[in-house]
């Protein structure tokens, strides 16, 4: 709880007006030395401290007195202004939130004595407790990531059932940015699309310390045979420390071997020719947004909007 604090200068006719949690030890922090027993301390009950502190600082601005440049040093006030400033806290009490006005307290040096052992105590309750809640954590994301996997798994045999997976590029090993790549065809590649990157249950991403998605977004033109889904590219890439990544995303690795056993060995033919789809896309993509922005550049030439946005880039 904040306290409002009056402390007295014990070699200059003056005090200060403050807010601080532990008055006392604020009082022997000041570079100046305070004389406690005619120091005084009211607790903030409802009030805004900072503002309360500032009020009174304000209303008695007209004795301020001059300290040298310091820690405070603009919060001090004529020593004959103090009775004024404890009456006025008195009589206003209700409104400032305040507590009754008492002598400054010294903290409690009986209990010092004890308080290595306590102390020592809580560290270790603290070090079960965030041991407990990382055990806790690592089990949820470890049963959530179980069903992860389960779902990657039956949507790839539905996919390869109808047919509907392309093919699957990894990152580049010469981009240390670059994504992976997943391409879908056939009729019922807009399905396939949209329930890989709908992650309204969640199961479109492994959770642990942090979190991570696996399938970013999909493109596709009404045009072009193949609708490309992109694939995070820590679930292909090859050089990932799998002890790391099994620690922070417990059963992530499992999902990763599932991806990357369906994707194209980099080089191959069926991994160039996807990477010509690539391509292709991206030249419509370009395209695509080369003709919105001429569109609402020059509206006069009334291109509809229902032809601007027949494809859907996520």
């Amino acid at each position: 709880m904040s306290v409002l604090y009056f402390l007295v200068n014990k070699e200059q006719s003056a005090f200060k007006i403050g807010i601080s949690r532990h008055p006392h030890h604020r009082a022997k922090a000041l570079p100046v030395e305070i004389d406690t027993e005619r120091s005084f301390e009211i607790e903030i009950v409802d009030g805004d401290a900072y503002r309360t502190e500032r009020t009174l600082q304000y209303l008695f601005r007209h004795w301020r007195y001059n300290m040298p440049r310091g820690d405070g040093y603009t919060e001090w006030f004529g020593i004959d202004a103090l009775a004024e400033v404890i009456s006025f806290a008195r009589v206003h009490a209700d409104k400032l939130g305040l507590g009754p006005v008492r002598a400054l307290k010294a903290p409690n040096r009986a209990a010092s004595s004890g308080r290595v052992i306590p102390l020592r105590e809580s560290r270790e309750a603290r070090a079960e407790r965030r041991a407990r809640e990382r055990a806790e954590l690592l089990a949820r994301a470890e049963a959530h990531n179980g069903q992860v996997l389960e779902w990657c798994k039956d949507a790839f045999i539905e996919m390869e059932k109808s047919n509907t997976i392309a093919g699957l590029i990894r990152p580049p090993p010469d981009d240390p940015f670059g994504g992976g790549y997943l391409y879908l065809q056939g009729r019922q590649r807009d399905h396939w699309a949209e329930v890989l990157c709908d992650n309204h249950e969640g199961l479109n991403r492994t959770i642990g310390r942090g979190f991570s998605s696996i399938f970013s977004g999909y493109y596709w033109d009404g045009d072009y045979p193949l609708i490309e889904v992109g694939v995070n590219r820590n679930y292909l890439v090859q050089d990932e420390d799998t002890l790391m990544w099994e620690a922070r995303l417990p059963g992530a690795v499992a999902i990763r071997s599932l991806l990357t056993g369906h994707a194209c060995d980099i080089g191959t033919q069926d991994d160039m020719d996807l990477r010509e789809c690539r391509v292709d896309l991206a030249i419509l993509r370009e395209e695509f947004w080369d003709k919105v922005h001429e569109a609402m550049g020059r509206p006069e030439h009334g291109m509809p909007t229902t032809a601007i946005f027949q494809r859907k880039p996520c």
